[in-house]
């Protein structure tokens, strides 16, 4: 009976221990937009920093290209809990060529490329 009770505190402790583990991501915040190409061109990347950031992290579409007049909805992890609203978001063309431009998300969450 007591190898019974110990294994049933194990399972419980562990239970404890899992969900604590669990809980940051919980709280993680995220940012998101619905990008809509209206460019006249594929859109082959999307690079996304905050604004006071001078870095690009990995691209964020999610599928190898949004052909022009589709849309597509982004979200990421955001940096911090208190994410800024002023976001640089960068656009690579299928030709190669590229467009940046500094939008605000929480304001406006859809985002048109042109």
């Amino acid at each position: 009976m007591s190898t019974c009770r110990s294994i049933a505190t194990l399972a419980a402790a562990a239970a404890i221990w899992l969900g604590a583990w669990g809980t940051p991501a919980a709280q993680a915040s995220q940012i998101g937009f619905t990008l809509e190409n209206q460019s006249g061109r594929p859109i082959v990347l999307v690079y996304l920093s905050p604004a006071t950031v001078r870095s690009w992290g990995d691209d964020v579409l999610g599928r190898p290209q949004l052909p022009n007049g589709e849309r597509a909805r982004i979200s990421v992890d955001a940096p911090t809990p208190n994410t800024p609203c002023a976001w640089d978001i960068k656009f690579v063309y299928g030709s190669g060529t590229s467009a940046v431009r500094r939008h605000n998300l929480c304001a406006e969450p859809n985002v048109v490329a042109r």
